[in-house]
């Protein structure tokens, strides 16, 4: 049964080589290279320890303190700079 869910397309550009050896290593595990591109990106994003300004951050928030506020995710990516708009 296909998985219900909404994707997004992103489109690399890689050398060649690094392509065949992914694929290769991918094929290895008995993985697509999907598969295999999406599970590196998880585990690299997600599966790290945290920082000791994460914890610092994650405590202050527990304490409620140096807490920012945001109308919405635009402003949120405004006030970071990380708005299309520039």
């Amino acid at each position: 049964m296909a998985a219900n869910f909404e994707t997004k397309r992103i489109t690399l550009d890689i050398p060649e080589d690094l392509h065949r050896k992914l694929k290769a290593v991918a094929a290895l595990m008995g993985m697509t290279l999907k598969e295999y591109i999406l599970g590196c990106v998880e585990d690299k994003t997600f599966n790290r320890e945290p920082t000791e300004t994460l914890w610092q951050a994650m405590e202050d928030s527990r304490r409620g303190e140096n807490l920012n506020e945001y109308v919405d995710v635009n402003d949120l990516f405004k006030k970071l700079n990380l708005d299309e708009e520039d």
